[in-house]
């Protein structure tokens, strides 16, 4: 079944001749980056975490609740009755307002937006994260099947070989051995075949659930194979990059919003040295110096022994903390950063000696082989030696510009933008 299902789809000229349009789905690069903004489950959740912090914003800004006491007697012993209400009775209704002081709302209403930044910083996050997956994904699929696409050419023409060293045999033309030999060499590309096509049926799994694409179709990578060989590394300054990944890491630009939120916390628990009052406007029916006494006045705690101080303390160590572990970040990302260029590089420079036309060179020799081969002006183990090495060669190549377009968007992964496309 995994034979049949991917051996009409290897490469990108064979599958519509296995599936109808329904049930390929043919996306580049940039439909599959806008597809993936919209559809990833991951990201949609991540979202919510946004819109929770969104809505403590607004609940910072609200003020507490008043608070309203009344008091009516239950037993009156001079007259002897329950729950009396007339001229006799006492009642009393009293209403309380906290007012914070010292902006210690601003400062609860500014820790709340820098836990805002940090769930947008931390959707970023991972949506680079994400999108990293989805592209190495995509182009594994590419490069896979355009070495799938290698075997799906010779394997046939190898089979013919063999099929007509199987009808020489028992006409004595050719020695047993010289048929095994062809039979090993046939087998071995059946089963590296075979695991090019698990390979391809993972990534397009990842890519798929990248996409949360449920219909059961094939999602087939189109890209231009010039426009990714055109890709160019010249001009390319490693200071950029390092202020680049500065200035567009979300995860790097979460710690930041996490020491803000950490300073602001500081000053806020500084604040709390300050009493807050509250605001206090009553009226007593019978139990003042006076009938109907009405009262203003004011609530607050008095500032004696407990000045926060440990609430304090502990806030000036999470400030010291969080900036060492922003500057522990920070040579983190820089590191990744100068291995990525490094990679990217070294990749590059291998690349450029390959040649434009070393693939195309090879085909033409193997198909010569082949023809001299059969045609007995070319012996079994020089002909079976070129084969091998034109499948080597062919591989290697794709594997090549696959490492190195991986090498990009490595690169691009570590400065948290795409400087490459």
């Amino acid at each position: 079944m995994l034979f049949r299902k991917y051996a009409g789809i290897i490469g990108l000229f064979l599958v519509s001749a296995a599936y109808g349009e329904s049930d390929t789905l043919r996306l580049t690069l940039k439909q599959a980056d806008s597809l993936f903004l919209t559809r990833n489950l991951s990201l949609l959740a991540q979202k919510y975490s946004i819109s929770e912090n969104e809505a403590n914003v607004i609940q910072a800004k609200i003020w507490d609740l008043p608070n309203v006491t009344i008091n009516h007697n239950l037993y009156n012993p001079q007259s002897n009755k329950y729950l009396e209400f007339s001229s006799a009775s006492e009642t009393m209704v009293q209403l309380q307002q906290l007012i914070l002081i010292g902006g210690k709302r601003s400062k609860l209403v500014s820790m709340a937006r820098s836990n805002v930044q940090a769930a947008q910083y931390q959707y970023q996050d991972l949506c680079r994260n994400l999108k990293y997956q989805l592209r190495s994904a995509f182009y594994s699929v590419y490069f896979t099947s355009q070495k799938l696409k290698i075997y799906e050419t010779e394997v046939p023409l190898l089979k013919q070989v063999v099929a007509g060293y199987e009808t020489m045999y028992p006409k004595g033309f050719v020695s047993l051995k010289d048929v095994v030999r062809l039979k090993a060499l046939l087998f071995s590309l059946e089963n590296d075949r075979l695991g090019l096509i698990k390979q391809l049926n993972n990534s397009e799994d990842t890519l798929r659930l990248m996409l949360n694409e449920r219909a059961a179709r094939f999602v087939l990578p189109v890209a231009n194979g010039q426009t990714i060989d055109s890709l160019s590394l010249t001009k390319i300054s490693l200071n950029v990059l390092l202020d680049s990944a500065s200035h567009n890491r979300a995860d790097l630009l979460y710690f930041q919003a996490q020491s803000a939120y950490h300073k602001t916390d500081l000053s806020y628990q500084k604040s709390l040295n300050i009493p807050d009052p509250s605001f206090i406007v009553g009226w007593d029916h019978n139990g003042g110096f006076v009938k109907n006494y009405n009262y203003v006045g004011l609530n607050f705690d008095l500032p004696a022994w407990n000045k926060n101080r440990g609430n304090i303390r502990a806030a000036e160590a999470r400030v010291e903390s969080s900036k060492v572990v922003y500057d522990n970040y920070q040579l983190q990302v820089n590191l990744q950063v100068e291995q990525a260029l490094k990679r990217a590089l070294e990749t590059e420079k291998l690349f450029s000696t390959a040649g434009a036309g070393f693939g195309d060179d090879f085909t033409k020799i193997i198909h010569a082989a082949t023809d001299n081969f059969l045609k007995h002006q070319l012996g079994l183990l020089e002909f079976v030696d070129l084969y091998e090495s034109y499948k080597e060669s062919q591989t290697s190549l794709i594997q090549l510009q696959s490492d190195r377009i991986d090498a990009i968007e490595n690169l691009n992964f570590t400065i948290g933008k795409p400087i490459i496309n």
